[in-house]
């Protein structure tokens, strides 16, 4: 009986350290936020200078890369 009692114990303990290693290797992801991600310019004449600043976060535990912006 203690035999098992030893057994079980070292189980609990080795599955508690490896799901405790699994949690601590989650992959690093950056998660984009953006509160107001779409602003309506209205009507824009050609050639006029139009200006709107959009404030993105990165909420992730990974660094956030930005490689492109285009207009819809």
């Amino acid at each position: 009986m203690r035999v098992r009692v030893i057994l079980w114990a070292s189980l609990v303990l080795l599955m508690s350290v490896g799901f405790a290693k699994s949690a601590q290797t989650k992959e690093a992801v950056p998660i984009v936020y953006v509160k107001s991600p779409v602003y309506d310019f209205h009507q824009v004449n050609q050639g006029d200078l139009i200006k709107h600043e959009f404030r993105v976060l990165n909420r992730g535990t990974a660094p956030l890369e930005i490689k492109s912006i285009r207009p819809d």
